[in-house]
């Protein structure tokens, strides 16, 4: 089998593997599609993510996670957390950006930790399924 063969075999195996996880209510995963730069060259506009649904308490230095801010969804890495008080606060940070986001990330805004991505196939959700495709925006 030649390397461009191999390299097609894999990708249609993640593919499944995604849409497997994604579609199997009994996993706590979902899927989310990039748009924006903010994490480059880790993840790109039009990747495609696979998250699992996680605690505060099982959150590290380095994940990197997706949360809502407002109505907006964002994945950034954790760069600092305080669990000094009784509530934790994550510091967030997007690759590509200069400095931290500017406000903490608590508990309640935490939607899941990364599993992995697969680059460029969420612009295939994104036509197909138009308004209905949850993305996440990288500021």
């Amino acid at each position: 089998m030649s390397l461009a063969g191999l390299a097609v075999r894999s990708a249609v195996a993640l593919s499944g593997l995604a849409l497997l996880c994604v579609g199997s209510s009994l996993l706590p995963v979902y899927s989310a599609v990039v748009l924006g730069g903010s994490m480059e060259p880790v993840l790109a506009s039009g990747d495609l993510l696979i998250l699992v649904e996680t605690s505060a308490d099982s959150v590290e230095m380095g994940d990197i996670v997706g949360f809502r801010q407002g109505d907006k969804g964002i994945i950034h890495r954790v760069v600092d957390i305080d669990r000094s008080g009784e509530l934790t606060r994550f510091v967030t940070k997007g690759d590509a950006n200069g400095r931290p986001d500017g406000s903490p990330v608590l508990p309640g805004q935490l939607e899941g930790r990364l599993l992995f991505s697969i680059p460029k196939l969420g612009w295939i959700r994104l036509l197909g399924a138009g308004q209905g495709a949850s993305v996440v925006a990288a500021r």
